[in-house]
């Protein structure tokens, strides 16, 4: 009896939870202000910390964009500054599949058209950055290139002083090239835009595990989410259906040593 009754609360438990998108990495940058970020190992869904030997970091408040729910504080770099590199616990790019990035970024002052600032996706066989361009002809602009410029695909939108921006991308990883598509500041929780403001297909990116702030500009860098659903790039992480059954096991375990116990009494 014991047992049916603690299966029973877990699957009412279960089916209780509202269905909400689910992140596979999130990081909101929830560090000291003022801190390094360099060293620090908050967020989800990495197995490493940011990595050390970085001019970056943590400013107290989050970046805003519209309805877009936030978490934390953000990151700040000052040029000239390097890139950021941090290890996923989990590897994307398998041919088939697909997968959402989003990110904030935001110019304090006149963007240089010469520095650029963004995210980078470090694949084994190719690179991404997705960002504010520093090489022409799209320098001023957000785009989709590979490192360093080549294959550039600008999305049209200039990048202004002061103005946060939301950058979603959807990847479609094949056995050949894969398909990248930029949503400039999408509406948070909308369907997804049936046009992007970029499209790249050019170049097979392979696999990757990395994710790298890239940038040789002054910027602030936040709301970091890698998700599987266009959703997931609005999402802030929250404890799940599988955090309720892992805290419901034991008990139902317990039920079940009480069940043969008292059958072998």
């Amino acid at each position: 009896m014991l047992r049916r009754t603690l299966w029973v609360a877990v699957v009412v438990g279960c089916c209780a939870l509202p269905t909400r998108a689910v992140l596979i990495a999130y990081d909101g940058f929830n560090y000291p202000p003022s801190s390094n970020l360099g060293g620090q190992n908050g967020g989800s869904g990495f197995s490493t910390p940011w990595a050390l030997g970085v001019a970056a970091t943590v400013a107290a408040g989050s970046l805003s964009s519209g309805a877009l729910q936030t978490t934390g504080n953000s990151v700040f770099t000052q040029a000239p500054t390097e890139s950021l590199n941090r290890t996923l616990n989990f590897t994307l790019g398998t041919p088939g599949t697909s997968a959402y990035f989003s990110f904030l970024v935001q110019s304090p002052t006149t963007p240089d058209p010469n520095l650029s600032y963004g995210l980078g996706l470090l694949g084994t066989i190719d690179n991404l950055f997705i960002g504010k361009a520093s090489f022409p002809p799209a320098n001023s602009q957000y785009v989709l290139e590979r490192f360093h410029g080549p294959g550039q695909v600008s999305s049209g939108v200039t990048a202004v002083a002061g103005a946060t921006v939301l950058l979603v991308v959807h990847a479609d990883f094949t056995a050949g090239n894969d398909t990248f598509r930029l949503y400039v500041n999408p509406t948070p929780g909308g369907s997804e835009p049936a046009t992007a403001n970029a499209v790249k297909n050019d170049f097979d990116f392979g696999t990757f595990n990395a994710v790298q702030i890239n940038g040789t500009a002054t910027y602030l860098f936040d709301e970091l989410r890698i998700g599987t659903t266009y959703a997931d790039a609005f999402a802030i992480p929250e404890p799940g259906i599988g955090l309720l059954t892992l805290g419901l096991l034991p008990l139902v375990r317990r039920g079940r040593l009480s069940a043969k116990r008292r059958s072998q009494a």
